[in-house]
């Protein structure tokens, strides 16, 4: 478990009080380490060890970290599907309604619990008006507003916020054994998400993608309207409403990432050093330092909207067609 060490602490009394929520619902964006916090969980409620628990060494810990302990499941979402379905939680009702097999407390964790589809949200809610004793229910959701209020208030929410770039490399490192420089460009890369910069310790291509997105980010001031919403229309893509919104919600994220850079650069006049190993990092920022803290607002507000299910599309257009022209400044020295 990388980061949120405040989460793990607070679920860790609670356990210890025997005094766990039915329901838990983590929020946050894509890989920033809900399912993770999740299985920390449940090994707090399997681990047989008497002291720092999860001690991750006991049968208890050994079987949740290979999804293998019978009080403990994980839902996701088929890889052929685009949503998690009525029948795969008809199949969580049975089994969480069961007396644990081996431990004293059962958790089942739903991942991905935004991408339900209505007869499964509304299936859920019924374990959720009742639920089972002896047994707690963890939903994660990177947009949590697309799930029904009826579920969301049911929950305990715990938010979880990006991981900073220093916790992501000191992790890699003594965890993985990547090399310094490497965590600490993975870790720059990961944008606050722990599970993005794992994966990509042994995914080249997801390096890639994520340098290939910020050269299309960091292109965006410097082209004219019509560029613009060429380039919006090909980072958001194709798909339903929900796809699009976290589509959306992804890029905003990315684009106030990117003017926080710009607005290092503009207060001490040279690009940050942070992407020095990407192509198109921030070498140029906004004419002036109201522009871009003005930006980073109304791109705050835009995803505010976006979340409150204005439609992502036109909301991130208009934003665009507000973006500042920029102005080079020197690179920072490596």
């Amino acid at each position: 478990m990388i980061g949120h060490t405040w989460a793990q602490q607070l679920l860790s009394r609670a356990a210890q009080r025997n005094r766990l929520a039915h329901a838990y619902l983590f929020v946050g964006p894509t890989s920033v380490g809900k399912t993770s916090l999740a299985m920390h969980l449940a090994s707090l409620l399997v681990c047989s060890s008497q002291i720092g628990r999860p001690c991750g060494v006991c049968r208890g810990c050994k079987s949740v970290a290979r999804q293998g302990h019978p009080d403990v499941r994980l839902i996701e979402r088929a890889s052929d599907r685009r949503d998690i379905t009525i029948e795969q939680v008809r199949q969580l009702e049975g089994e969480i309604a069961l007396t644990p097999y081996e431990a004293p407390h059962k958790l089942f964790c739903v991942a991905g619990a935004d991408l339900m589809n209505d007869a499964a949200a509304s299936a859920l809610l019924k374990t959720l008006e009742e639920p089972p004793p002896n047994a707690s229910l963890v939903l994660t959701a990177a947009d949590p507003m697309s799930l029904p209020i009826t579920i969301r208030s049911r929950c305990q929410t715990l938010t979880l916020q990006p991981v900073p770039a220093h916790v992501i490399a000191d992790a890699l490192q003594a965890d993985l054994k990547v090399e310094d420089d490497r965590a600490k460009e993975l870790a720059t890369l990961a944008h606050g998400r722990p599970g993005w910069a794992v994966r990509a310790t042994t995914d080249h291509d997801l390096v890639e993608r994520e340098a290939a997105a910020y050269r299309a980010i960091s292109a965006l001031p410097r082209q004219g309207p019509y560029s613009r919403m060429v380039a919006i229309e090909a980072l958001l893509g194709k798909g339903s409403f929900l796809e699009t919104r976290a589509r959306a919600l992804d890029l905003l994220s990315r684009l106030e990432g990117w003017w926080r850079d710009a607005l290092f650069a503009a207060q001490t006049g040279v690009a940050p050093d942070l992407r020095r190993f990407m192509v198109g990092a921030v070498d140029s920022v906004p004419a002036s330092l109201p522009e871009i803290v003005g930006f980073l607002l109304k791109i705050q507000e835009t995803a505010s909207r976006v979340e409150a299910n204005v439609t992502p599309r036109l909301a991130v257009d208009h934003l665009i067609g507000m973006m500042p022209t920029i102005r080079s400044v020197d690179r920072a020295s490596s």
